[in-house]
Parts: structure tokens; C-alpha cells; sequence
């Protein structure tokens, strides 16, 4: 199973928060500086994550990631709202029958147009 998220979205990555309380654990604990210590540690601190912290991270995610949403929506709308006629000076151009008028063509996301 592969799991994909935002690619550039570790703060909407439970796993990442998850992650980040092992690699604290690991300096907290670490009084033998060999490898070997790192891996038991680094064990003792995957033992340590209960369903819980799980179940806490991916609750305390949910704010910002419908925050997100929101943001993405409003900027989607901005851009889809923004139409250069050709040929023309002007930056922004508004009609609701765009398709009817010659030599205007709509701004499309190259992200998004796959």
C-alpha cells in the first residue's frame, strides 16, 4: 500500500509528528553514543508510540489541513477567475461568457493540468 500526501506537506503528515517524538526520544536517552545504542533506543522508542499518540496527531492535524482547503479553494477561484484577453494591455478581464468571445483564452495551473 502506498501512502501519498501533500508534497511539500510534512506539517499535514501525522507520521512526521509521530517520527519527531522518536527522534526525541533518542538524545534524551542516549548515554552510549554507539550505534548499536541508537538502534535499541530507536526500537524502545517505536514500542513507545501507542494508538493514541496516533489517534491525538491525526486529530491535531485535522485544523490545518481543512485550513488548507480553504486557502486552496479561494486561490483556485482567483486563478480561475483571472482571464488575459490576447492581444490586449490588460491584466484582468471579467464575462461570464467567455467562451463566446474570440482571442481570450483562460490562465491554466501547469500543476494542475496533468
Amino acid at each position: 500500500m502506498t501512502l501519498c500526501g501533500f508534497p511539500y506537506g510534512c506539517e499535514f503528515n501525522s507520521t512526521e509528528m509521530v517520527w519527531s517524538q522518536d527522534t526525541g526520544y533518542i538524545p534524551a536517552k542516549n548515554t552510549l553514543f554507539t550505534l548499536g545504542g541508537i538502534e535499541e533506543l530507536l526500537n524502545e522508542a517505536i514500542a513507545l508510540v501507542a494508538p493514541e499518540n496516533w489517534l491525538r496527531d491525526c486529530a491535531h492535524l485535522e485544523r490545518p489541513e481543512k485550513e488548507a482547503w480553504q486557502r486552496d479553494g479561494a486561490i483556485d477561484t482567483t486563478i480561475d477567475s483571472i482571464i488575459i484577453p490576447q492581444g490586449s494591455e490588460s491584466s484582468s478581464f471579467s464575462d461570464s461568457s467567455v467562451s463566446d468571445i474570440s482571442g481570450v483564452q483562460k490562465l491554466m495551473n501547469p500543476v494542475c493540468t496533468g
